[in-house]
């Protein structure tokens, strides 16, 4: 087919397939791949594995928020609690109150890492969710 000038939908539809619609323009490649979903599968049931994966992910994502945070809060309070040793001369204690601090920073580091993660795979399940659920509306 010729490109048209405006931006236009185009739907292919094959018996045994899902119709699978998307936009053409002029800046359009002059030829698409396109894979067709053979209709074994209940849009349905497409579009709920979908919404559960991204739930599952927001899930692990908000599991995950509390552990930076409070690693930060304890590592916060640990080094206050270390210098005031220090400053008092209790040099065994205050090794004690370093060692916890240098935990708690290692925890607030690997839980922002962790959640970072779990925040980019919740992005890319919502993506999915919302590609599907256009991608099989109708």
């Amino acid at each position: 087919m010729e490109k048209p000038f405006e931006r236009t939908r185009v739907d292919i539809t094959e018996k045994g397939y899902y119709d699978m619609p998307f936009s053409v323009s002029e800046s359009s490649p002059l030829e698409l791949g396109v894979i067709l979903q053979p209709n074994t599968v209940s849009r349905d049931a497409i579009q709920k594995q979908a919404r559960d994966q991204f739930y599952n992910s927001f899930a692990w994502f908000v599991v995950s928020v509390p552990i930076p945070l409070f690693s930060y809060a304890f590592a916060l309070n640990s080094s206050i609690q270390t210098s005031e040793l220090v400053a008092e001369g209790n040099t065994s204690q205050a090794l004690s109150a370093q060692a916890r601090t240098n935990f708690y920073n290692g925890t607030f580091i690997v839980g922002t890492i962790v959640s970072t993660a779990l925040f980019t795979w919740m992005i890319v399940r919502i993506i999915h969710y919302v590609s599907v659920s256009t991608r099989t509306a109708g």
